[in-house]
């Protein structure tokens, strides 16, 4: 076992961060929406 990350571990977590961030960013502009109405 390495210090080397392979890139499918790479790509996983960057897919995993970013559907994260999507998911704040979908609810967070509800959530604006809601107030703005």
């Amino acid at each position: 076992v390495g210090g080397k990350v392979g890139l499918e571990e790479v790509y996983l977590g960057a897919g995993l961060g970013f559907l994260l961030l999507a998911l704040v960013a979908w609810g967070f502009l509800g959530q604006m929406e809601k107030r703005t109405r």
